[in-house]
């Protein structure tokens, strides 16, 4: 009976615990422990979004800073052409036009052309697909757009990063734009249409340093013609229409067929203005005689094939025979341009010295010295007689050759063709060595830019 009692107790007792109590019911401290891993995970979760977030911002940022370094490399290689001041003046105009983090695109301008500079003026290999930095015959613009510390617009401010001690990042982006077809142009051919606007033939070799050459022919079939086995050290041959190169000849640089025709870039270079009635009347040297002459109107023009014959500077008005220099002649004409009409021409044959350098502002004073700065010699628009230069080895001319109706002949051997050479026509023929020295004078804006990098 006993033993039956305490069997009833004992089902009483379990019996008086609440009804659905289980064991496995959790304790207090496992819900801590819950709580806490889910603060965790939310502040994870935060901290994943906010760092999306701030990423997908820098990378829409560096996509802007792309677009602006792209739009500015662009325009400033439009003006390269220009000059270096030119062409960062135009990066930095259009950076600004655009915007990133909402703010306009500020360059650090870079006279100095430093190579960590925001705008870099150089030239571009595209062998090689280098670039670098120079201001001497500058064919690229390399632009960094910046968001970085020392910028101009300083690093870009993130949304969540300062939670995690991060506040800013540093983003910068570059384009490389380079410019072909029109160049700066060391022989310009002006004659839009005929056949053989240019011919180079035999076995001459043709250095035109930093310029291109620029034939403006649109001839579907020959607006250049090459024969022999010439050598052409030149950036670039620009042509309108279509050239024709037989022969084995030499040519290393880039040949763009389909090139927009420029602009004479001495169109507005005005007729001088003389008193005919202040007739100097002609020069003729042929006697060993040695002579010294001032400036004028020459109409039975200057002639000379021994001796010696000194020029001052000044504006030298030429008719008749037009400039002849012929034989054992030396000839020296420092600060001076000849302008040819009339029935004159410039025949260049002589073997011994001729040394011809034109007008300039900074070392003479005389009328008219700034009008017809670095040009040595105008043949007059209305005058189409062809001419011809046939140096030596002591034929040192420098200056721009403006020769804008006619056809000009160009052969023998020299270092000193002048600086620039600008013709209706052209032929260059011979054995021996033309150097056109291009110096930038009267640069032809350049019709096709693209990006590089």
């Amino acid at each position: 009976m006993v033993h039956d009692m305490s069997l009833l107790k004992m089902v009483r007792v379990r019996s008086s615990r609440p009804m659905g109590w289980s064991s496995s019911r959790p304790r207090p401290h496992a819900k801590g422990i819950s709580t806490i891993w889910t603060a965790i995970l939310l502040v994870l979760l935060f901290g994943i979004t906010g760092l999306l977030i701030d990423v997908g911002y820098s990378l829409l940022v560096t996509h802007q800073l792309q677009n602006a370094a792209d739009a500015a490399a662009l325009a400033g290689v439009q003006q390269v052409r220009l000059g270096p001041e030119a062409a960062r003046l135009a990066a930095i105009n259009l950076a600004q036009a655009n915007t990133a983090a909402q703010e306009p695109v500020l360059l650090l301008d870079n006279p100095g052309n430093a190579i960590a500079g925001d705008i870099v003026i150089g030239r571009y290999n595209r062998t090689q697909r280098l670039f670098e930095p120079t201001l001497a015959g500058a064919n690229a613009v390399k632009v960094v757009a910046r968001r970085t510390e020392g910028s101009l617009n300083g690093p870009l401010g993130l949304f969540f990063g300062p939670v995690f001690g991060v506040t800013t990042v540093d983003i910068s982006r570059h384009a490389i734009a380079m410019i072909g077809g029109g160049t700066g142009a060391g022989i310009i051919a002006l004659n839009r249409t005929e056949r053989n606007a240019l011919t180079i033939s035999g076995t001459v070799t043709v250095n035109t340093g930093d310029g291109a050459i620029q034939v403006n022919s649109s001839h579907a079939s020959s607006a250049v013609f090459v024969n022999g086995t010439p050598v052409l050290n030149t950036p670039a041959l620009n042509v309108t229409g279509e050239p024709r190169m037989v022969g084995d000849y030499d040519f290393q640089g880039e040949l763009n067929t389909g090139t927009p025709p420029i602009d004479d870039p001495l169109a507005w270079l005005p007729e001088p203005i003389w008193d005919p009635s202040s007739d100097l009347g002609e020069i003729r040297i042929t006697g060993g005689e040695n002579m010294s002459i001032g400036p004028g109107y020459y109409s039975g023009g200057i002639t000379i094939n021994s001796g010696s014959l000194v020029l001052d500077p000044g504006i030298y008005i030429l008719d008749g025979d037009g400039l002849n220099i012929s034989g054992n002649a030396t000839f020296l004409a420092e600060g001076v341009m000849f302008y040819i009409i009339g029935s004159g021409v410039v025949d260049l044959t002589g073997t011994n010295s001729v040394r011809i350098t034109p007008p300039d502002p900074e070392l003479y004073s005389y009328p008219d010295v700034d009008t017809y700065e670095r040009i040595s010699f105008f043949q007059a628009r209305d005058n189409t007689n062809d001419s011809r230069i046939i140096g030596t080895s002591l034929m040192d001319l420098e200056g721009t050759l403006y020769f804008p109706s006619n056809r000009l002949g160009l052969g023998g051997t020299g270092e000193g063709f002048g600086n620039q050479l600008i013709a209706d026509m052209i032929d260059i023929f011979g054995t021996g060595e033309i150097t056109i020295n291009y110096d930038g004078n009267e640069p032809a804006v350049g019709n096709k830019v693209f990006l590089v990098e």
